[in-house]
């Protein structure tokens, strides 16, 4: 299958963006009225006074609206009474008209005053001009109080603590879908059986690379290969196959991505590149992709945004996030990138930075899910701590349970395991790219194989001077052999330099002599012997 079909098959039905609708002119409330509108416009009274005034007046999609409007929601009880009496009559299909709404009014023993006051205050106030609009002003006003009262309720409720009272107002109000059935006596837990506790395996997404329930950074600089990782990942996810042995799923789960460098097209060909190389099947991709896969790309929101009040609060992206997990119930979501959907000011605010990590661990938590944020290094790099050099304030790394550092080699890319909360530390994963996808190099991280890179290196360039030391600490002409072994096998690190060095000693395939620098100074190089030499 090449890559022409697949874009076919991708957007015939694939549905990259399902769970996730575009944002369409006219959702969500209206947008704040410029200051050289009337303040009218975006008063609920008023827009209650111009929909009731074309109302009366006889504009029929006026009356359907007034009777979609609950009878609470009108501003006072004047419009109430008036608004109540056009949704009676429009509902029972009769005559709508000042005569008419006086008359049922009556009937209905609702305010008939209304009929020389407030009816002819109505009847002269200029008609609707848009309709729709007068009628989510009036909604709205009601709306967010109404929620907040309810919230009252139960919070009353709550504090008398009477569960069963709680429970029913929960289910008269429609705010919660589950009360439990009885309150613990004790928010601590009984440690009668501490060593069942103590033995509950720790749940993983990856099998001891990538927990459950936590957030996971992939961090490394600019155009590393962090995507690729992260889509190699997730069609392991939807899946079930171990594409990178080190990344292996713990089962076949759906996968929700939010994609803020790559379009869907281009994330998809990544996907079929992968599956090329890995030699899945047509229709097992197809199943997979068509059917677990949750994308959504380009369209990236923040998830936290300013108030009206210039205060943070989540944003409409985040909660179009949770919904789409609540609907899924994924395994693993990725968010590419944190700097693409966080929304602060400043990633180096790190009271932000920790809300933003906050509410990425609340959609793990809430869903039993593993969250993967793709983040940037800062420019300088401290290669002893590079999980505190993730670009912005120190809460992105601090606030995650894992940290996987990606770099570039010569060969590939090596991922580094550089903080673990849970489960042990696990050694470096070296990759590298095959057509386009990544797959995981194998080689066995054996300082013997070391060996003859080292000798060839130093039997080439004998006029440098390499100390053990220096190649361990990769100083000076030390520094330029480690460079070199790192491009010819990504797993080496200064652990591996002692034991290969004495086994090349051993075998009488390198020694050390001492040499003096240009101050006189004894050091031991390393050298080929000259029987080797001469070979």
């Amino acid at each position: 299958m090449g890559f022409s079909e697949f874009s076919e098959a991708a957007e015939s039905s694939f549905s990259p963006s399902a769970g996730f609708p575009p944002a369409r002119a006219g959702d969500g409330p209206p947008l704040p009225a410029p200051a050289s509108f009337n303040n009218s416009l975006t008063d609920p009274h008023e827009a209650a006074f111009r929909l009731l005034s074309s109302a009366i007046h006889g504009n029929a999609e006026c009356q359907a609206l007034c009777a979609t409007i609950p009878t609470d929601a009108w501003p006072d009880p004047d419009t109430r009474a008036v608004g109540a009496t056009i949704a009676d009559l429009h509902t029972m299909g009769r005559p709508i008209d000042v005569c008419a709404i006086y008359i049922h009014a009556e009937e209905l023993e609702l305010r008939t005053d209304t009929t020389g006051g407030t009816m002819g205050e109505i009847s002269g106030t200029s008609p609707t001009c848009d309709p729709e609009r007068d009628a989510r002003l009036i909604r709205q006003a009601f709306i967010v109080p109404d929620f907040r009262r309810k919230l009252d309720t139960l919070g009353r409720i709550a504090v008398d603590g009477d569960l069963e009272g709680l429970r029913h107002a929960a289910a008269d109000l429609g705010l919660f879908e589950h009360i439990p059935e009885q309150v613990p006596d004790s928010y601590f837990l009984a440690l009668n059986d501490w060593r069942a506790e103590a033995a509950k395996p720790v749940p993983w997404t990856f099998d001891g690379a990538i927990p459950d329930r936590a957030v996971t950074i992939i961090g490394g600089p600019g155009g590393v290969g962090k995507t690729a990782l992260s889509r190699a990942l997730v069609l392991s996810a939807i899946t079930g196959r171990a594409l990178l042995p080190s990344f292996t799923p713990a089962r076949i789960m759906d996968a929700v991505v939010l994609s803020g460098e790559d379009s869907a097209p281009l994330y998809l060909r990544g996907l079929m590149a992968l599956a090329i190389v890995h030699k899945i099947p047509r229709g097992e991709m197809d199943a997979a992709v068509g059917t677990r896969l949750h994308l959504r790309a380009l369209q990236t929101a923040p998830f936290l945004e300013h108030d009206s009040t210039g205060a943070w609060r989540c944003g409409k992206a985040f909660g179009e996030l949770m919904r789409e997990v609540r609907r899924v119930r994924p395994g693993i979501v990725v968010i590419d990138t944190f700097r693409r959907f966080f929304g602060g000011d400043s990633e180096n605010d790190n009271a932000l930075a920790g809300e933003f990590m906050e509410l990425c661990a609340s959609v793990a938590q809430e869903t039993s899910c593993a969250v993967v944020v793709l983040h940037h290094l800062r420019k300088s790099q401290d290669t002893t701590t590079r999980h505190q050099q993730l670009r912005g304030g120190s809460a992105i790394g601090d606030e995650s349970r894992r940290v996987w550092i990606v770099n570039r080699t010569e060969r590939g890319l090596t991922v580094t395991n550089d903080k673990q909360n849970y489960g042990a530390a696990r050694p470096p994963v070296d990759l590298q790219f095959t057509d386009g996808a990544l797959v995981e190099v194998t080689e066995k991280r054996d300082p013997a194989v070391l060996v003859p890179t080292i000798v060839r290196w130093i039997l080439e360039n004998p006029e440098r001077n390499v100390t053990v030391k220096g190649l361990a600490s990769k100083a000076g002409d030390g520094g330029d052999l480690a460079r070199h072994l790192i491009g010819h096998h990504p797993w080496f690190q200064a652990r591996h330099v002692h034991p290969a060095i004495a086994l090349a000693m051993e075998q009488g395939l390198l020694t050390e002599v001492t040499v003096r620098d240009q101050s006189r100074h004894a050091k031991k190089v390393l050298r080929v012997p000259v029987r080797e030499a001469a070979q």
